[in-house]
């Protein structure tokens, strides 16, 4: 996971799936999603941009409270 200016970039190892999502103040929009490398059948990409969007919210939630 990195943080791109406006942006929170979480990488998907096994198949290299990005998920972008564009920081809005202390919301997320997106995630806009790269397509799938090798290994991609081996993964639910519902259940893999669910677990992203978890991550990022998380994330974004505790770089919110560190700012205050």
């Amino acid at each position: 996971m990195e943080r791109r200016g406006n942006e929170l970039v979480l990488i998907f190892t096994p198949d290299g799936r990005t998920y972008t999502f564009q920081i809005d103040g202390e919301r997320l929009r997106g995630p806009t999603c790269s397509q799938a490398g090798k290994g991609a059948n081996d993964h639910e990409e519902a259940e893999v941009r669910r677990m992203a969007t978890a991550i990022a919210k998380l994330a974004l939630a505790e770089g919110t409270k560190a700012k205050n």
